[in-house]
């Protein structure tokens, strides 16, 4: 068993519980806008900042999902979570 697995698992089990807890905000957002949420949140609580979407897609974004920067500008610029601007 290698050293850094109990390490990950807890990684997964920390996002999971996070991710539960505030699930309920986003209770009227799309999965895809949910997620990119979500993820934001998490940017704000590994940087204690969010600077620009720009600067967590290279620091965060970009290591925990594949999507695209696009689509944390999308999820952004919308009035409400999941709805159009």
């Amino acid at each position: 068993m290698s050293l850094y697995l109990p390490l990950i698992i807890h990684e997964i089990s920390v996002l999971n519980r996070l991710k539960f807890y505030f699930d309920e905000y986003f209770s009227d957002a799309t999965k895809p806008a949910t997620r990119n949420l979500f993820l934001i949140i998490v940017n704000i609580l590994v940087l204690d900042s969010f600077h620009s979407a720009y600067f967590a897609n290279g620091r965060v974004f970009s290591k925990l999902s594949g999507t695209s920067l696009n689509a944390y500008y999308y999820t952004l610029k919308a009035d409400k979570p999941g709805h159009e601007s």
